[in-house]
């Protein structure tokens, strides 16, 4: 029976792939885990285990093996079960998180909130989308398009954004897979201000109906986030391969 984690972990996958699909790249899926074997784009990882149970030793081959192709770096893997200690494998921790899960029996009713929400349709739409995104994260180079205009023709995608007056100042994307929707890129023009959970449910809701809801997030938001109805079901971790040492 396929757990909580893993549906947001394999959602997270999906949405990895539809990433690097768009940027020309496609990913591929082995037993337990996505792969990505060339340079992909930024913040983006080349490995996401989607199973608890994945085959360790196999994981370690193909990272072995990405080691191998020399790929730029930095470079990482999405260990979402913390079942991998890659320190002795040259990489570096970058950060932890917590899957969440919603299932929609407990999430908070939403009524009119202070924020207009739409979809984005057309590739003015989504730059505007994108520069609010980009300033909202410092690591984020604003002059770099993270997503390609193509991933707007997604059935399964939805870039959305929410309103306040004629400023955008909050945003999110939403990824259907098989039995789930994913929640990731969440921002806020106002770094103090909390992620609007219920409000993202709720658009969730009105975009792909009653599939549970999925994504990751780290520290106060997880908290935000459960008061809104989801649920915490567990740690994953993102290593950063390191540059070898030369002598």
């Amino acid at each position: 029976m396929t757990t909580a984690a893993e549906q947001a972990a394999r959602n997270n996958a999906r949405w990895c792939d539809a990433v690097c699909r768009a940027h020309g790249s496609a990913g591929e899926f082995g037993p337990g885990y996505w792969l990505h074997r060339r340079s992909g784009p930024p913040f983006y990882p080349n490995l996401v285990t989607c199973r608890g149970d994945v085959d360790a030793a196999r994981v370690l081959g193909e990272i072995h093996a990405l080691r191998a192709a020399a790929l730029p770096i930095p470079w990482g893997v999405k260990d979402s079960f913390c079942a991998l200690d890659l320190a002795p494998h040259g990489f570096e921790l970058l950060f932890e998180a917590r899957w969440l899960y919603c299932d929609g029996a407990g999430a908070v009713p939403m009524p009119a909130g202070p924020l207009t929400w739409s979809t984005m349709t057309d590739d003015a739409q989504l730059v505007a989308w994108e520069r609010g995104w980009s300033l909202a994260n410092a690591l984020v180079p604003a002059h770099v398009r993270q997503f390609p205009d193509s991933l707007l023709a997604d059935r399964d995608v939805r870039f959305i954004a929410g309103h306040r007056g004629t400023a955008l100042v909050a945003g999110a994307i939403f990824n259907r897979s098989e039995a789930e929707v994913g929640i990731s890129n969440t921002f806020t023009a106002d770094p103090g201000e909390a992620t609007p959970w219920p409000e993202l449910i709720d658009q969730a809701r009105r975009a792909f109906g009653g599939l549970p809801i999925v994504g990751y997030d780290q520290g106060s938001h997880v908290t935000d986030a459960c008061r809104a109805g989801f649920d915490d079901v567990g740690a994953l971790r993102v290593w950063l391969a390191a540059a070898l040492e030369t002598t």
